[in-house]
């Protein structure tokens, strides 16, 4: 549900222009994770918008609720000691997850409360999974492996890459059902071209990139950060070719990033160490940043059909709601936040800034909904 209308009404009521406060170039509202909740191993969004977060010790999934803005919890049995590294929704609704660490992947049901357990006989290192009809697609250290669902008892189909311990990151369908993926040990993108049963690689033009994950946007472009220069990268998918990215400072500080989401055309990146989500337009050459906050860590980063940006925050323990206006990225520098009424789950910690009118309609929005969100101008 939009905050609009909520916004609106208090205006009204306080005497002050509704318009003002859609001068802000983005929302920012945050929900905390139950308490003992640490070690986030993955994170991924349902076809319906539903955020799935998985935690490696102890193994817990956690499920943001929509319908009242909290988190559920379920423990996954069998999967102690766990290191997650990827995870999907199927278009059923049942949960994957490839377990790095124990050599192993699984699938939560959550209708009938029910874990599958998937054991490799020998070393896969399995960092992505992704399931369409009956057929599971594992990324893994130097294969796409190929799982059969109607044929529990049938082998384990290899699709081997050209390179041992290539260590596969992060397998994506593209449109046409052909799965991509990069190659973190080796410097390469590959993709697996399912209608020829093979895979092609190519190689990136920065020696020692380090790709690490990688997303897709709706004009075939596969964009992933180089973690070890601190790139971006891009590969067209249709011309076959590289572009690469130097990253500029923004608003006086160049970001670290972590993760990569598209949103359109659009790129958004974590910038870990700053605290902050980036988005960068290829068309434009444009820049902009959205400030979480200090010590929040932002990691993991993914957008629902909506557009709306859903980003874990690993120094904070929450997950964030950012959703960004016409008016972002055309104010140099990023200005400091202000406290704003947003619906949220838990009560509201005290505003560490005192602005004036957006306080006045925060403190009013509080004692209506006792929830919490903050909003940057």
């Amino acid at each position: 549900m939009r905050p609009w209308p909520l916004l609106v009404l208090l205006c009204f009521v306080l005497g002050f222009s509704p318009w003002a406060l859609a001068e802000s170039p983005y929302i920012i509202c945050e929900y905390p994770l139950p308490t003992g909740s640490t070690d986030i191993g993955a994170m991924t969004v349902d076809a319906n918008g539903i955020v799935w977060l998985i935690q490696n010790e102890p193994p817990v999934l956690y499920k943001l609720v929509r319908d009242n803005l909290t988190f559920s919890q379920y423990a996954l049995e069998g999967f102690e000691n766990a290191g997650f590294a990827g995870m999907s929704v199927d278009g059923q609704g049942n949960v994957w997850f490839a377990d790095l660490r124990g050599n192993r992947f699984g699938a939560y049901t959550e209708a009938t409360n029910d874990t599958a357990h998937f054991n490799f006989p020998g070393p896969m290192a399995p960092t992505s999974v992704v399931r369409r009809g009956d057929i599971v697609w594992i990324g893994c250290k130097e294969e796409v492996g190929e799982y059969d669902l109607r044929f529990p008892d049938e082998p384990f189909i290899d699709h081997f890459v050209y390179n041992y311990n290539s260590f596969i990151y992060d397998i994506q369908f593209d449109r046409k059902g052909d799965i991509w993926f990069v190659e973190n040990a080796v410097n390469k993108v590959g993709v697996y071209w399912h209608n020829y049963d093979k895979i092609s690689e190519f190689v990136i033009p920065t020696e020692g990139a380090y790709p690490f994950c990688h997303a897709i946007d709706n004009r075939s472009r596969l964009w992933f950060v180089e973690s070890a220069p601190n790139k971006l990268g891009m590969f067209d998918m249709e011309r076959f070719s590289f572009t690469e990215y130097d990253l500029p400072a923004i608003d006086g500080v160049k970001p670290v990033l972590s993760r990569v989401a598209t949103v359109d055309d659009a790129v958004w990146l974590t910038d870990v160490k700053n605290g902050r989500a980036v988005r960068f337009l290829p068309d434009s050459g444009e820049w902009a940043a959205a400030v979480l906050g200090e010590g929040t860590a932002p990691v993991f980063i993914e957008a629902d059909d909506s557009g709306m940006l859903w980003i874990y925050e690993s120094g904070a323990g929450k997950l964030v709601a950012l959703e960004v206006t016409e008016r972002f990225g055309l104010v140099t520098p990023t200005p400091e936040p202000t406290a704003t009424p947003r619906p949220c789950p838990s009560p509201s910690p005290q505003p560490t800034r005192t602005p004036g009118v957006a306080a006045l309609i925060a403190i009013t929005a509080l004692a209506l909904s006792a929830l919490v969100c903050r909003r940057r101008r």
